[in-house]
């Protein structure tokens, strides 16, 4: 039987800053090193969209217990895949022995693409097509539609938070 994730936690018990860098060494290998740019462009491509999901990044790189719980969240999610126990652990590793200094708000991008990939999927459709080449050899093509919605985020960051965060703009 494998540990679970508190578990482990308990047993290498690394502190807030270790759980916000591993979850952004994590992402990182996950999604091939996509930057916060690209992670806010999967998120959300219309200005309109683009301008809410930064609102709730700014909301929760503010609240430091939200971001942790996000970032928690994330690695506990991917936990649950067996397949990424390793990843994890090295993230985890790899986040202790060293600790750059990264801005919140990018840390805070990290936690919501994080969110966004292990509860929604990021997807819409994925469509697979096998067509047989003029040599007789098969060729896959695979056309992915990533969702723009940054509905379910504002669901996310507020679960996380406790409530806090405003989709929409600030709160007064």
């Amino acid at each position: 039987m494998t540990e679970d994730l508190q578990e482990y936690l308990a047993r290498v018990r690394p502190d807030r800053e270790t759980i916000l860098q591993a979850t952004r060494y994590y992402l990182a290998e996950r999604t091939g090193d996509l930057s916060p740019d690209e992670m806010l462009e999967r998120l959300a491509a219309e200005p309109a969209e683009r301008q809410r999901v930064e609102i709730l990044a700014r909301t929760l790189a503010r609240d430091s217990q939200g971001l942790e719980t996000a970032c928690l969240t994330v690695l506990a999610a991917a936990w649950d895949e067996v397949a990424e126990h390793r990843k994890l652990e090295a993230a985890l590793a790899e986040a202790k022995r060293k600790l750059p200094v990264v801005e919140t708000g990018i840390l805070a991008i990290v936690a919501i693409y994080g969110l966004y990939l292990f509860y929604t999927g990021g997807k819409v459709t994925t469509v697979r097509r096998m067509a047989r080449q003029a040599d007789g050899s098969v060729k896959v093509e695979e056309s992915v539609s990533y969702t723009k919605s940054p509905d379910p985020l504002t669901a996310l960051v507020r679960l996380v938070t406790g409530g806090g965060g405003d989709a929409d703009g600030p709160t007064s």
